[in-house]
């Protein structure tokens, strides 16, 4: 199995293998993929069977092919299908397993069926590894992995629901997009950092309960009602729980999941022998199923899984949810307090902040927003959060690259949709390039980065809360939170300023020791500047964009507003405005407005284009709009193509 990335659509392809096997976790969505391409595969002209791996029997083969021909076709006998060309039939089959069958067994069923169709496409389970061994002893057979959803897949499952679920409704164009982008980024926040899989099954699942946005207990938020409802899922559907056994497993869940919580190990697994003395512990308490009984609860719900003769939780997100949950209910005493202070001491930390954002979406208790409005504050409480005035330290490391930057001409005609396709496209791009996630040493990295790291995710969680309380907390406490977070955020900005600006002679004497001998010091030295501003414009762009997608909401829009006046810099105004225009419409006359005020400031103007620009390329704007605004920054408007063709 190689690490090169196929769109699942290429599977039909004549170009591509002729037999494929498609390993997929649990929840991957195996059989959703076999039955999509099944109709993908008519649609296209041929002639598809769809069979389970069990009802093709050894030696029978034929038998479990004409039961599924009898099933998905009535106008033809078996015997004139079984006589057509090989190229125009493909067999799908669902859930191949080695329980019954050897290696080679499985090899002769596979050869077999390969002369009597042109395709083969196979779906198994992680768990048969060893499956992978046909793959390398056969020519143009591929063994592959089904991966999650990457962003523009996620985005075209998003789309396909939103219409599905307004199929009676007209929908405006412009509305499309906001709702759409407003479902996709909720969905992201639910996914995580790698959290949870971006599985078809979840995304529709959180959509779904997204819609449905009951929460069962009221401190509960809309976020932690989605968590609940997928563990609830998997324990009633497939483990089979019945409703009144519900509350039992989600707290004997919550109980092992607290459980290894203190353990405090890097490694959150138990051994058989760990586990059965958890539940013998937790029995003492509670009244419980025995151990082997409720174990097998565990495993076939998903939610527990069995790796390498340990037990862990099959998904990040359930660990977290319930150990959140566990402290949450306990915030109120010493011991909850001290938990709370203890992770936010610790936010570079993924367990720890991680663990926080989900205690966001449990407890509304006041000990929360303190400590993490506190935790904002720490990092960088010694340095000056940047302004972007003219004359100011940052301005002046950016100054000269934003007049280099020419861009100054905008199309006339801009399809959103498929810009935003084009975003997710490159963002799918830059995931399939980084490296896997491991757990990180933070005794190596830097004490900079360890600070950048807290005041980040402290952005996160400030964020989450913001977001989760913005219905009752007074405004002044919303503006008060508001405000630190942007003051984190042009503090992290002002401290990477100060370190690259103190380190760039430095970076310049290595530099001089490994370049030739014929680059003078002063070209080295322009050289770095121009990478050092432009590194230094897009961290500042960065952090904007992290405190834009942290906090940011179309119903705070006030708020947001009210901040930039209340703090007053340059800096503080185009953050609120960015955000404004990002969870909701752009005002000409807002715009206008900032135009004026910002237009003798080449840095701010620079950042305001640059967020005018993702508006008008991600937003229906018509004709007129979009003309105002070239004039007002002394754009050029591109000739549509139909215009060049007309010429």
């Amino acid at each position: 199995m190689n690490s090169s990335y196929e769109d699942s659509e290429r599977i039909l392809d004549d170009d591509f293998s002729s037999t494929v096997i498609l390993e997929g976790a649990n929840q991957a969505g195996k059989t959703t993929l076999i039955k999509m391409l099944y109709i993908e595969s008519i649609k296209r002209n041929n002639y598809p069977l769809l069979v389970s791996w069990e009802n093709i029997k050894y030696k029978k083969i034929d038998t479990g092919l004409q039961r599924a021909y009898e099933e998905q076709y009535d106008n033809k006998t078996y015997e004139i299908y079984a006589q057509y060309d090989n190229s125009s039939k493909i067999l799908f089959i669902d859930n191949l397993s080695s329980d019954k069958f050897s290696n080679l067994e499985i090899k002769s069923v596979i050869d077999k069926l390969k002369s009597r169709f042109g395709k083969i496409v196979i779906t198994t389970s992680p768990r048969y590894d060893s499956l992978a061994l046909i793959g390398m002893n056969q020519q143009d057979l591929l063994y592959a992995r089904i991966l999650p959803l990457g962003y523009k897949k996620r985005g075209k499952l998003i789309e396909s629901f939103y219409r599905l679920t307004h199929q009676n409704v007209f929908i405006d164009k412009q509305l499309f997009l906001e709702e759409t982008k407003k479902l996709f980024d909720e969905v992201q926040t639910i996914l995580g950092d790698k959290l949870m899989p971006a599985y078809p099954i979840f995304i529709i699942s959180i959509l779904q309960s997204m819609n449905m946005m009951q929460p069962a207990r009221i401190e509960q938020t809309s976020y932690g009602y989605c968590y609940h409802t997928l563990i609830h899922y998997a324990l009633s559907v497939k483990a089979k729980v019945r409703n009144e056994d519900i509350d039992s497993c989600f707290n004997y869940l919550g109980e092992l999941a607290f459980y290894l919580y203190k353990k405090g190990d890097e490694i959150q697994s138990l051994s058989n022998v760990e586990l059965k003395k958890f539940h013998e512990e937790y029995a003492n308490q509670f009244v419980s199923k025995n151990f082997q009984d409720m174990k097998q609860i565990l495993l076939d719900s998903n939610i527990i899984v069995l790796d390498d003769e340990e037990y862990r939780f099959g998904y990040e997100y359930i660990y977290y949810y319930l150990v959140a949950q566990k402290i949450a209910a306990v915030v109120a005493t010493d011991f909850g307090r001290n938990e709370i202070k203890k992770l936010c001491n610790n936010l570079e930390n993924d367990k720890c902040a991680n663990i926080l954002v989900f205690i966001t979406h449990h407890s509304k208790d006041s000990i929360l927003i303190e400590e993490a409005t506190l935790a904002t504050m720490l990092p960088f409480e010694e340095i000056t959060p940047i302004t972007l005035d003219k004359g100011k330290e940052y301005y002046k490391l950016l100054e000269s690259i934003v007049e280099q930057l020419k861009d100054n001409i905008i199309p006339a005609e801009i399809d959103p949709i498929k810009e935003r396709e084009k975003n997710w496209e490159q963002q799918d791009k830059i995931e399939k390039n980084l490296p896997a996630k491991d757990e990180e040493d933070l005794s190596t990295l830097p004490q900079e980065i360890i600070m950048m790291r807290q005041a980040i995710r402290a952005l996160e969680i400030v964020g989450q809360i913001i977001k989760n309380r913005k219905g009752s907390l007074p405004r002044t406490q919303l503006i008060d939170m508001v405000t630190e977070l942007y003051f984190t955020a042009f503090r992290t900005i002002g401290f990477f300023g100060k370190l690259v600006t103190n380190t760039q002679d430095e970076i310049i004497e290595n530099l001089k020791n490994d370049s030739n001998e014929y680059e003078t010091k002063a070209r080295m030295k322009e050289r770095l500047n121009i990478f050092i501003q432009l590194y230094s414009l897009r961290f500042c762009l960065g952090i904007f964009s992290k405190v834009i997608h942290s906090v940011g909401l179309s119903e705070l829009k006030e708020i947001f507003s009210e901040v930039a006046i209340k703090i007053g810099t340059p800096a503080a105004k185009v953050l609120s405005f960015s955000i404004n225009t990002c969870y909701g419409r752009m005002s000409y006359g807002e715009l206008q407005k900032i135009y004026k005020e910002m237009k003798s400031n080449p840095v701010v103007l620079r950042i305001l284009k640059a967020r005018v620009k993702s508006y008008l390329y991600n937003n229906h704007v018509d004709y007129k709009k979009r003309q105002q605004i070239a004039e007002l920054f002394n754009w050029q408007v591109a000739p549509s193509q139909s215009n060049k063709q007309l010429r």
